[in-house]
């Protein structure tokens, strides 16, 4: 356990396989209401796009473009802060009457054409759709840290992240710093499918699941409060940055 408080638990499981050993970090939302998309106008760490009061767990959200700006629909709060687009990915985390769902884009477009969700995020791509492993396996697949949000047979949403050991430079009490081997260890995009397809001690199997960017831009803030009823603190970074967040917002 890295931080438990507010009802939600940030978690950290060793894993090891043939191809590569890390870690991976978990935290499930207690509710989808819960869930909150932050969105910057270009890129930045997370921290700056991380709540400014109250328990919370975010992860980077999902791509950018060469220009720095957003691909695919981003909604926050009601408010959508960039259009849905065939090219920003086949999937869609929505958020809307109390539901957590992760759409193909098309579907997500004609269910919201009249109107919006409280939340939405377009990322590159669906992982696992009913219980199967979308991604075809093929040779010389890249090898980078991941990050994925994930839903189960009982519609618990979870945010995880993976990264090989290689790829970590610094460790401390309140966090780790990640370095240029984010770019080149951890699982292929077909491993991190089935992994999550598979599940684990780290969550549940996934019944659908969503890739959000990897490899320089996988980051990881949370301050939840402790049995003291202090803020306590942690973070993973990487080099480089992110163009919005997934928020898991704690009980007050």
């Amino acid at each position: 356990m890295l931080l438990s408080g507010a009802g939600l638990e940030l978690r950290s499981f060793p894993y090891r396989s043939s191809t590569w050993s890390g870690r991976i970090i978990s935290v499930s939302a207690p509710k989808a209401s819960a869930i909150a998309i932050r969105h910057a106008e270009s890129p930045a760490r997370l921290r700056t796009l991380a709540p400014s009061s109250g328990p919370f767990v975010a992860v980077n959200g999902g791509f950018y473009d060469r220009d720095g700006k957003a691909m695919g629909v981003v909604v926050s709060d009601g408010t959508q802060r960039r259009p849905w687009s065939r090219g920003g990915g086949s999937g869609v985390l929505a958020i809307a009457d109390g539901a957590a769902l992760i759409l193909h884009r098309d579907e997500y477009k004609r269910r919201f054409a009249d109107k919006r969700p409280a939340q939405a995020l377009q990322s590159i791509d669906r992982l696992v759709d009913d219980g199967r492993n979308l991604v075809r396996q093929r040779g010389g697949m890249r090898r980078t840290a991941r990050v994925a949000i994930v839903i189960d047979a009982r519609n618990t949403v979870s945010a995880i992240v993976a990264f090989d050991d290689a790829a970590v430079v610094a460790s401390r009490s309140d966090g780790l710093e990640l370095g240029d081997g984010v770019d080149t260890t951890g699982p292929t995009l077909w491993e991190w499918g089935a992994l999550l397809a598979r599940g684990g001690d780290f969550a549940n199997p996934a019944k659908t699941a969503l890739n959000l960017d990897g490899g320089r831009s996988v980051y990881v803030e949370a301050r939840l409060r402790t049995d003291s009823r202090k803020n306590t603190h942690f973070r993973i970074e990487s080099p480089g940055r992110t163009i919005n967040s997934v928020v898991i917002h704690g009980s007050d």
